[in-house]
């Protein structure tokens, strides 16, 4: 019988929380330099939206980044219990 953990109490799990934080901060690095960076190539063009254009982009990688790492955390967790049980049911 397995418990039903929340996404909080697995989260909160070092390893599970750690794969988390790592992969949203890579996946945020990864997406500003591939979105972000071509912003101020641009600057001459959009001198007038150009402030509302980079705070919705910036707050968009971040929830981007955030929700992408709490779904590679529970990726991982999954993984992990389908190993667990599988290693249960040979012995």
């Amino acid at each position: 019988m397995m418990i039903k953990l929340t996404i909080k109490d697995i989260l909160k799990q070092r390893t599970f929380g750690m794969i988390g934080i790592i992969s949203g901060l890579i996946l945020g690095i990864l997406y500003y330099f591939l979105t972000l960076e071509m912003t101020f190539a641009h600057l001459s063009t959009e001198m007038e939206i150009l402030p509302l254009y980079i705070a919705v982009s910036i707050t968009l990688t971040v929830i981007v980044a955030i929700l992408a790492g709490i779904n590679i955390a529970l990726v991982a967790y999954n993984i992990n219990c389908l190993l667990y049980t599988s290693t249960i049911q040979r012995d």
